[in-house]
């Protein structure tokens, strides 16, 4: 019993001992948490005294909005916010628009979001610059930080004439045609609306879409008329909120694939630069909601106008292009009325690039305006003026072969007698031209160029320096594929197309030509071609007859090519080879040799 009494009180003892060794540590340990806060404290301090102080904060002009319903009108337009502070002594800047939120009603948007013109009234949107998240920076107490402006939304009346064919989808799918390309979506046309079940979807905004049928045989498209504005609307909803988009134009058979349609004035309009078609976009809700665009057709007049929504990926941003259903109805397009003001500016074509040959001493003055039109909705003799800038941007008086050599801007201004003005940039290129002798056949050059000759030897086409061909079998729009093959032996192409079907159009079997370094100026080309069946070719987009087992010579117009208006160089031969208005039946076999281009003048 002593013995136990004895080996607690050790126990004890020991516990006592272990718990005395211990304390200096836990203090150790305590005092040390305190001091790393004190750190941190003083850390943080540093941290705050260290950031610049911004001591004035200034809104640019903020002018009222005016627009019609549906109008696309950036949340930041006309937005400029600049705060100012102090450094080295003087006074410095920054913008401050990425710190801004708006407020519309409700509503709370980015700066970079459009607008809510779906109703008709007078909205006052509120701009605040946010003073959290600016790095480096903080804000003096007592600024002001948020202006308003007033947003007036007004409505649009509109004509009778409906242009969509069975808009409504009362008659289901009729006048509609439907594309996945490569996405993976259920499309429907029943009670009356279009339901769009997505699984996937590409990374294209066009996969996948639905569109008035633009197959062979349909005549489902609409003239859109030169200075006359439209308005489209639809009904649309999701079940989960994301963008889609509309486009008008016209489906070529190749690049640039659609026809100009240019609105006057879009801000939301994607293809203002590269003019090539008529979009915009619309962010959808979950419940139904009549979505309008007003625009303005400032190219030239347009037949054959399709309508396509785009339910893809928008602009590669997949934040905005949930994977969901999508529901459409009522799509409409209606000429508005006339307000009876001029509103359209001045159209300007024919300001593309040119390519001008160098003579030393020459005072020969360079037509900076040759082939340039401007033509307006209703004055007939606008003003037109233009300025010549050298690449340092100095202004030049005139321009002639015997001035420096190097790129120069034509800056070209339109104004209509009601004010409205429209402006064009033509950049024209003086310099040492290629030395192409008049009247040469480029197929005879050496065979280094390969100009307009096939591999002997292995079957396979040739790729040189300054030439290739290349030949599609274009899927798209073309129903079941077009089986085509081609050969390359003994000087000649063989081509072999199968599976030609009622649905093919004339683009669907294609053979393109390019050659490099040649002048502008005017060129022939020449072409033999062979076909099995009597039949029609098309060629730089004019038809040519074909015998059946008979070849026959061909001459063409072939001309230098433009792509966005940069002039590249090149010769472009394109040849079509489809069904459509060339041929009925489900085959056919083309030789196609003794290519030549000739210089003219």
């Amino acid at each position: 019993m002593k013995k136990m009494k004895w080996l607690l009180t050790s126990l004890v003892g020991l516990s006592l001992a272990l718990s005395s060794c211990g304390a200096p540590k836990q203090s150790e340990e305590k005092s040390q948490e305190v001091k790393t806060e004190e750190v941190k404290s003083e850390e943080k301090k540093s941290d705050t005294q260290s950031e610049v102080e911004i001591t004035r904060v200034a809104f640019g002009e903020l002018a009222d909005l005016s627009v019609d319903k549906g109008a696309a009108v950036k949340a930041n337009s006309g937005l400029s916010v600049t705060g100012y502070y102090q450094d080295a002594g003087s006074e410095q800047s920054i913008s401050l628009v990425a710190q801004v939120e708006v407020h519309q009603g409700d509503k709370v948007l980015k700066v970079s979001d459009n607008l809510d013109t779906k109703e008709v009234g007078t909205f006052t949107i509120t701009y605040t610059v946010k003073t959290a998240g600016l790095v480096g920076f903080k804000f003096a107490e007592g600024l002001t930080l948020s202006k308003s402006r007033q947003l007036e939304v007004k409505d649009v009346a509109v004509s009778g004439e409906e242009l969509v064919h069975n808009g409504d989808f009362a008659k289901g799918a009729e006048g509609w045609a439907s594309y996945t390309d490569g996405s993976n979506v259920q499309i429907s046309f029943d009670n009356g609306e279009m339901k769009a079940v997505e699984t996937a979807i590409s990374g294209n905004s066009y996969s996948p879409r639905v569109n008035t049928d633009y197959s062979a045989g349909t005549s489902y498209g609409f003239t859109l008329q030169y200075g006359v504005s439209y308005v489209l609307s639809i009904d649309l909803k999701a079940d989960a909120a994301r963008t889609v988009r509309m486009q008008l134009g016209t489906l070529l058979p190749a690049d640039p694939w659609w026809s100009a349609i240019v609105p006057a004035e879009d801000s939301n309009a994607v293809g203002l630069t590269d003019k090539k078609q008529l979009i915009h976009d619309f962010q959808v809700g979950t419940t139904y909601e009549t979505y309008t665009w007003k625009f303005t057709v400032a190219g030239e007049t347009r037949t054959n106008t399709h309508i396509t929504l785009e339910m893809g990926t928008i602009n590669g941003d997949a934040s905005i292009s949930s994977v969901t259903t999508i529901y459409a109805d009522n799509i409409s397009v209606k000429a508005a009325v006339s307000s009876g003001e001029d509103e359209l500016a001045p159209q300007i074509a024919g300001a593309t690039a040119m390519k001008v040959g160098y003579v030393a001493d020459s005072t020969d003055e360079i037509d900076v305006m040759a082939g340039v039109t401007v033509t307006d909705n209703e004055d007939q003799n606008p003003t037109v003026a233009h300025t010549i800038k050298n690449s340092e941007g100095a202004v030049v008086e005139k321009l002639t072969k015997g001035s420096p050599k190097g790129t120069y801007s034509v800056e070209i201004v339109a104004t209509d007698a009601a004010g409205n003005e429209s402006k064009a940039t033509r950049t024209i290129v003086l310099k040492d031209l290629h030395n192409t002798p008049l009247n040469e056949n480029l197929a005879t050059v050496s065979a280094a160029n390969f100009y307009g000759e096939w591999d002997a030897k292995d079957g396979t086409p040739v790729y040189g320096e300054f030439k290739y061909w290349y030949v599609q079998d274009a899927g798209w729009n073309c129903g079941p594929a077009v089986a085509l093959t081609p050969t390359f032996a003994d000087g000649k192409l063989t081509v072999n197309i199968a599976n030609y079907n009622e649905n093919t159009n004339f683009w669907c079997a294609q053979l393109f030509y390019d050659a490099c370094a040649a002048d502008e100026g005017t060129y022939e080309g020449k072409i033999t071609i062979k076909s099995d069946v009597a039949r029609k070719v098309k060629i730089n987009g004019e038809d040519f007859d074909l015998e059946a087992n008979t070849a026959r010579e061909i001459t063409f117009a072939v001309s230098p090519l433009v792509r966005d208006d940069v002039y590249d160089e090149s010769l472009h031969l394109a040849i079509m080879l489809g069904t459509g208005d060339l041929y009925s039946g489900s085959s056919s076999n083309f030789e196609i040799s003794n290519l030549s281009i000739v210089r003219k003048a």
